[in-house]
């Protein structure tokens, strides 16, 4: 490639120096932090003993917020807030999706204050000497119910970034004492995750094994690439909310609808404003024999994708677009389940077929083919250790396969170097 002349003297053409691997972009989290740092005890009713009490709430402007759509509870701010990453409901209301924000502190002991569920859970990140650490080897998982208070204990004071993550639980804020300074952490690259129930930003939590709210692949991925991922994936949302014959917006019962729905793009349109630099969309076995595909590069599932990818694009022109097959899970058998390995000519690769034609055509894109069926991502007897009690959805150790997979397959793509660091 010729080398480009200027007026003051020579560079690098534009196609080359303003393109990087995302790898280079990454800053993971570098795991459990050393101790006596910080010890953050169990969720208790009562919060840490301060000697002048500050309570900074959710709506101070003092968080970082990338990616988020916090709403009130109610008309009291003290009552604190909850994610609306999606246009789901649940008795007529938003339901709350996992809450995740950064601060940057200095001072001495907080708390963060949550309002509780039956269930929820909450994992901390605190940084030293410049990088990212996990407070707690694993969440803290709470049961009781109304306002609990999660305490960190810095036994030398802090000056660093604190991250927190929360499933379950509404968020009021944090209490410290007055001369602490809490300021809004700066923002980090930042992804959209999208997708079916294996992308679910509500967060899933499986009736037994290991599972949290606040393991999810969005998050996980977070740990791995250090990009604040916001989860927009619904259980009932996919390319196709019925059949081939039912190919509009019309959502379920829960508010989920079809991937690109007019309401899925509003909240897109607002991811736009974060500057992405992925997004990265799961593909669904949900689908199956939905869309009426064929395998032809202008079958249904080719041109539905197309509209997608083409609206994304009058978009947003700089965000890489990582498409990812249906997996090639192996259900029980039972109603809506899938049935035996993934085949050649089936309905789901007949969809990753013409997913994969489709996106083929996109500028600064590409497709994931974890179905096979030559070569899957995993086998039955890899899948077992993967899903959970459900027998149709990840726990956490699937969750963080998928999130390591997608760290890898992400960190390999040239992406565009501004947008990484969040410049334009």
């Amino acid at each position: 490639m010729p080398i480009v002349a200027k007026e003051d003297g020579w560079e690098l053409p534009t196609a080359l120096w303003e393109r990087t691997r995302a790898s280079h972009r990454y800053d993971p989290v570098r795991g459990l932090i050393p101790s006596g740092v910080v010890t953050v005890g169990a969720f208790s009713a009562a919060a840490q003993t301060y000697t002048n009490l500050a309570t900074i709430l959710w709506n101070s402007g003092l968080f970082s917020t990338q990616g988020q759509h916090w709403q009130a509870v109610d008309g009291t701010p003290s009552n604190g807030c909850k994610n609306v990453a999606t246009p789901r409901i649940s008795g007529g209301s938003p339901i709350n999706h996992v809450i995740a924000f950064e601060f940057l502190h200095a001072g001495g002991n907080l708390d963060v204050v949550m309002v509780g569920s039956a269930s929820y859970d909450c994992q901390v990140f605190v940084e030293y000497f410049g990088k990212l650490y996990k407070a707690t080897a694993a969440p803290v998982v709470g049961t009781t119910p109304g306002v609990i208070h999660l305490p960190l204990t810095f036994p030398a004071g802090y000056t660093g970034r604190v991250r927190v993550h929360i499933g379950g639980a509404a968020l009021v804020g944090i209490k410290t004492e007055q001369s602490s300074i809490v300021a809004k952490a700066p923002d980090r690259p930042f992804a959209i995750l999208d997708g079916g129930k294996w992308a679910d930003a509500a967060g899933l939590k499986q009736a037994s094994g290991t599972s949290y709210l606040t393991a999810g692949v969005a998050e996980l991925f977070f740990e791995r690439t250090g990009i604040v991922t916001a989860a927009r994936g619904m259980p009932s949302g996919f390319f196709y909310n019925g059949s081939a014959t039912v190919s509009d917006d019309t959502p379920a019962a829960d508010g989920g609808s079809r991937f690109f729905s007019a309401s899925r793009k509003a909240i897109l349109e607002s991811d736009f404003q974060d500057k992405p630099l992925f997004y990265i969309l799961l593909g669904t076995l949900d689908d199956g024999g939905r869309s009426g595909a064929t395998g032809a590069s202008n079958g249904p599932m080719a041109t539905r994708a197309d509209e997608c990818y083409a609206w994304f694009r009058s978009k947003d022109t700089r965000c890489f677009i990582l498409h990812v097959s249906p997996p090639p899970f192996t259900g029980a058998g039972g109603p809506g389940t899938v049935t035996g390995p993934p085949t050649a000519d089936s309905s789901n690769d007949f969809n990753r077929r013409e997913q994969a034609a489709a996106i083929a055509d996109v500028e600064n894109a590409a497709y994931l083919n974890l179905f096979g069926p030559t070569a899957p991502a995993f086998n039955l007897a890899q899948q077992a250790p993967l899903i959970g009690a459900d027998g149709q959805n990840p726990n956490r150790d699937g969750n963080a396969w998928l999130a390591a997979l997608l760290a890898v397959e992400a960190g390999k793509q040239i992406v565009d170097t501004l947008r990484a660091r969040r410049i334009r």
